[in-house]
């Protein structure tokens, strides 16, 4: 469930908020967007934080246990291995974190 949409970075900056060429799925990063999932028998939320270097993706867990990464995808990447069994398990963050979701896409990011 998305909590907050975030805002779209402007400026010098703006190009660290974009998905780097050669990536599938274009989409911006929000700082400040947020969102609950609920996977593994757990409660995570989601957070795009603003740094000097870009995005860095969030994911906190109940309990207050934090994984953080330069993409989306990173976290979600540890977080599979230590609530599967399997260490080959790996996510897209993007779709995890409802970026590719058409509506969302759609509606609050390609208006032109």
């Amino acid at each position: 469930m998305i909590l907050d949409i975030g805002r779209i970075v402007t400026g010098e900056k703006r190009h660290l908020y974009w998905p780097r060429k050669g990536v599938m799925f274009k989409h911006p990063f929000p700082v400040g967007y947020r969102a609950v999932k609920d996977v593994f028998g757990h409660r995570f939320f989601m957070s795009i934080l603003e740094t000097e270097e870009g995005p860095l993706f969030e994911i906190e867990i109940e309990n207050g246990e934090k994984w953080h990464g330069p993409s989306a995808t990173s976290p979600w990447s540890d977080i599979c291995k230590r609530f599967t069994r399997t260490k080959k398990t790996r996510v897209s963050g993007p779709l995890v974190r409802s970026f590719l979701v058409s509506f969302f896409k759609k509606n609050f990011f390609l208006k032109s």
